[in-house]
């Protein structure tokens, strides 16, 4: 949970993308320290000895287990974004209330490299569930200056939404 203005309290989604394109909930773009990647592909290595988010397919992804507590290790898996927004939005009709989200894209200088459009697709998941205006409750997040001028004057504006941006600054 992050807080934010105001004393509210806003879910944090770190979101990497997936071969397929599609935003993941995940805090890295390497796999093999936090899930069981190495013996479930063992041959999925890239030259580096890593393993990218970016070289599975979120079904892939989904079926990989994090690894980050082995007392919970059995009973957690990695999830797709939508899929956050999804539960998020029938948690809200549930509870009557609206959650604040505050999604934070996770090294977009490699999905650049790669060609993927990390800030464009996160941004249009955050449209298809509703989160489009100010009142949405939302704060979009990066460290990467550049993406959040390219969100502001160009994504934003043509997806018709409005929602605040926010430049996260590295110590």
């Amino acid at each position: 949970i992050f807080a934010a203005l105001d004393d509210e309290q806003f879910i944090e989604q770190e979101v990497v993308l997936s071969r397929d394109n599609q935003p993941v909930v995940f805090n890295d773009i390497y796999l093999e320290n936090s899930t069981n990647v190495v013996s479930v592909y063992p041959d999925r290595v890239r030259e580096d000895g890593r393993y990218y988010v970016l070289d599975f397919t979120l079904a892939e992804l989904k079926g990989l287990q994090l690894t980050d507590n082995p007392q919970l290790s059995s009973q957690l898996y990695l999830s797709g974004f939508d899929e956050t927004l999804s539960l998020i939005r029938r948690m809200e009709k549930k509870l009557g209330k609206t959650i604040g989200i505050a999604p934070k894209l996770v090294k977009t200088w490699f999905h650049k490299v790669e060609g993927k459009d990390l800030c464009g697709r996160t941004l249009s998941s955050l449209q298809t569930y509703g989160y489009t205006s100010r009142e949405s409750k939302v704060l979009f997040q990066s460290y990467d200056t550049e993406e959040l001028q390219r969100a502001r004057n160009t994504l934003l504006p043509m997806m018709q939404m409005d929602i605040p941006l926010v430049q996260l600054i590295e110590e």
